[in-house]
Formats: structure tokens, sequence, C-alpha cells
């Protein structure tokens, strides 16, 4: 196991204090049992609700050692002891008695950490990285990576064991459904389909991966969808197209909200995005979607000045990930505006290819409109859908989708069935984006045909507006591409 050599390794390399990152008591346990036996090192574990326990190899369970000792102080104080002489003393989220107040404690440590005492080691262990700036040089800090295949089959067989379920030996595909998960929520999710459906199999894969995209959503930054999209002018399909990559692959489907992976607390942000590109890796095969990706990267020229550098380390991480990783990830980003994205992100090898998705031609928009019109349970042979095409030019997917919607309404208010007249109507009562900011698309155009791959093969139709030069525009309208020459 990696994580176990890795820990074995820094116990015998003599470091003081080591900082375990993990939601995952039960593996933590595993992991510093088998190392403290390999080190014939005697192992105490310490938390604010049980006290000071200490590890009975032969009869393989913790017993009380001193339940009174609930205080962090005493922890720390306890770790200085004669008793702990040749010992691993686990400290369980520790934390919260790390805050900036605790200038008691964090002197302890560096106390600790500059003592010549080399036969003892202190182990602090919490669910996510928090470390005073005082003990950044002190302390080893060790990730737990997430339980791989053996380790969720050991989960099958405790489940089993649990509900007395007569062990067989799982199919593939159904341990390979559960990774991604912690060890409890990989019990839970076995637990929950036994309890659904009375047995443990590839049927039951379905309520599985269920679970999975309930947990994966809590993270907050990252969400859980069954298909996936691509960039160009906003409306077009971006997102749908990424959600059908994903159904037609058949992998998981992970939507990266970069908005959500900013936080306030230092250094929060960059273990935002190092947290969600972990669980991506550990469901590969798997496609991480990058919704409109420019809004969480359009601070990057000011962010030394404006937030303290954090955008640049988050985009930095993210760059040295895509350029590094080895797992089959693919990444799926989607963008409405191109010219807002760093430069460090277009350049060749950071993706395979960039697609530019127009606005939908004559032909493309018949297409829509039967798709929206036959959601609604309309009779497609009641529509002029040709002549519903060529009013509505220059619309894009999006709009001619709520151009339909409103016309619904429209025809419910006067309680009667839904007619070409309504669509049409509500068409000519929108005024649509393309039209709205005809210089910025022209300008996207024009970046996108030597750039970029165009998404369809069919010839963009180029918009008359003169007749629209007199009505006002906005500052936002007058937009200028500083990627046009």
């Amino acid at each position: 196991m990696k994580f176990e050599k890795e820990l074995l390794n820094t116990i015998k390399s003599r470091t003081k204090i080591v900082q375990i990152i993990s939601y995952e008591t039960l593996r933590i346990h595993g992991a510093v049992i088998s190392v403290a036996k390999e080190l014939k090192k005697k192992l105490f574990v310490w938390n604010r609700i049980d006290g000071i326990r200490k590890w009975d190899i032969k009869n393989k369970k913790f017993i009380e050692e001193d339940e009174d000792k609930k205080q962090s102080s005493q922890a720390l104080e306890f770790f200085t002891d004669e008793e702990t002489k040749n010992a691993i003393v686990l400290l369980e989220d520790f934390h919260p008695d790390l805050a900036e107040n605790e200038v008691q404690n964090i002197r302890r440590l560096r106390n600790i950490a500059l003592s010549n005492s080399q036969d003892k080691t202190l182990i602090l262990s919490q669910p996510f990285l928090f470390l005073p700036k005082e003990l950044e040089k002190e302390v080893q800090i060790i990730d737990l990576e997430y339980p791989n295949f053996e380790d969720i089959k050991a989960i099958y067989g405790k489940v089993c064991h649990d509900f007395k379920i007569e062990y067989k030996e799982p199919d593939e595909d159904f341990i390979e459904a559960a990774l991604g998960l912690t060890i409890m929520e990989a019990e839970r999710s076995f637990a929950r389909a036994f309890v659904e459906d009375g047995e443990l199999t590839v049927s039951q894969i379905p309520i599985i991966i269920k679970e999975k995209e309930n947990i994966i959503k809590k993270s907050g930054y990252l969400e859980y969808y069954k298909g996936i999209l691509l960039l160009g002018i906003p409306g077009t399909g971006k997102s749908l197209t990424a959600k059908a990559i994903g159904s037609e692959w058949q992998f998981p489907l992970l939507r990266l909200d970069m908005g959500k992976i900013f936080g306030g607390i230092v250094g929060e942000s960059e273990e935002n995005i190092r947290g969600a590109l972990n669980i991506a890796e550990a469901i590969a095969p798997s496609i991480l979607w990058i919704d409109e990706i420019e809004k969480g990267m359009s601070g990057i020229s000011s962010s030394g000045g404006s937030d303290g550098g954090t955008t640049a380390r988050v985009l930095g991480t993210f760059l040295t990930w895509m350029q590094e990783k080895t797992k089959a990830v693919f990444v799926v980003a989607t963008a409405n505006n191109i010219s807002q994205l760093p430069p460090e992100l277009l350049r060749k090898g950071r993706v395979d290819e960039i697609f530019f998705v127009d606005l939908p031609t004559e032909k493309e928009r018949k297409d829509i409109m039967k798709i929206h019109i036959k959601k609604r349970r309309s009779n497609l042979n009641k529509f002029d859908i040709d002549e519903l095409a060529k009013v509505s030019k220059g619309f894009s997917g999006a709009e001619l989708e709520e151009a339909v919607k409103e016309a619904m309404f429209q025809a419910y208010d006067n309680e009667e069935d839904l007619t070409t007249k309504d669509i049409k109507n509500a068409i000519e009562k929108t005024y649509p984006l393309a039209k709205t900011m005809n210089e910025v698309i022209e300008n996207m155009r024009k970046w996108a045909k030597s750039r970029a791959v165009m998404a369809s093969t069919e010839k963009h139709e180029k918009l008359d507006t003169k007749k629209e030069d007199k009505i006002p525009k906005l500052k936002q309208e007058q937009y200028n591409n500083p990627f046009i020459n």
C-alpha cells in the first residue's frame, strides 16, 4: 500500500510530527497499527471523547489508558512523558486546537519538533488540510489516497459478513462502480443496495452509482451527471454536447463549478481544486466537464494584486494536472467568451482540440424547432416549420426553446391550441443575442476561423443588422476582442 509505505519511511526517517489528511479513520488506524507493529513500537490514540487508549497487540483492540485526559494540552503533555518512549501517538481531529488563539498548543508542537527525542512520533489526523504557518516547516503532511480496488473489495466482504450474506467473489464491474468513495461511503452504498434488492451483484450497480451521485454533490464544487459539452456563442448547446459525450461513452460525468472552488480561507481554494481532481481520477475512466471555465479564470491577469495570487495558483494546479495526469480523465471545458481565458490554457497540447459552436443555420433551426414542438406533445404536421426557421434567423437553440415556451403561455392564456402564428409572434417579439452582441459574435467567428475547428459543417448565416444601427448600444455590446489583430 503506497500510503502505508510512505508513512513507514517517514517515521523511519525520524520525522517528529506527521499530519494525515483523510476522512478514513479506520484506514488510518489500519495503516498506523501495521507500521507500529513493523517498527515494534507502542501505539496510543487520543481524541477529545475517549481520552487516551492503547493498542492491545495480543487482543487486537484499543484498551483504555487514561480516559480523563480529554484536553488537547493533556494529550501533548502525555506525548512528552517517559511512558511514550518508543511509541507512536495518534491525535484524532486535533485541528480545532491549532487555531490562531491556541498559541500554547502551537508552541508545544514546535518544542516537540525541535526536541532531541528520536524514538517517538506524533501523528495528527484530520479530514482536511489545516496547519498554522508557524508549523509549516516542522510538520510532514501525507494525504491518504482514495480506496483502491482491494480496499473496496475488503469492504464488500465486511458488508457480506455484517448482513450474513454468503460470500461470493464479487464481479469486477461491481467493485469498480464504488471507486472514488471513501470506505464508509462504500460500505453505506453496499448496505443500501442489499437492503433494496436483497443481493450484491452487477444488477445493483445503478444503486451504487446513484449513491455516488448524491455523495459527490455534497462536495459543493463537483456535480455528478450522465452526459457532457464545448465553447462558443451562449445558448448554442455547448453544455448539451458535453452531456452527450458522457452518454455516448457511458462514463461518469463530473461537472466542476469553478466558482465554488474559490473559498475565503487562505489555502482553501487550492485544496478544493486538488480535492476535485483527486475525485475525478479516483473514479476514472471519467469525464470532467468544466462549464464556463472563463468565469473562474478571468481574474488571472490581476490575481497577484486582487486576491493574493489565488486564481493564478488554482490555474497553475489545474494546468499542471492536465499536463501530467496519467489517469483516464477526459476534460471537456466550455466557454462563452474565449478572450477572458488565460493564454496558458489555449496553448497547443493543453487540450486535443478547440471547437467553435456557432449559431444554428436554417436547416439546424428546423431540427431544433421540431424537437421542442414535439417535446410539448404537439402534432408537427400542424406547424409550418420552414416558415418558423426563416423568421428565427440569428436565434440560438436556447432562444428558440424560450420562444416555443412563450408561445405556449400565450396560447394557454387565450384558451387555444399552440399554432405556428403563436410561435411566430413570440419570435418577432424577441430581440436575439445575435443582434444585441453582433460585433462580438463576428469577432468571435474571425478568431475561431483561424484558431479553432468549426463544430458544424454548415456555413454560418450573416445577419443583416443595418436596420438596427440606430438602437442605443450598451458598453458591453461594444466589446472589442483583444485576440483580433
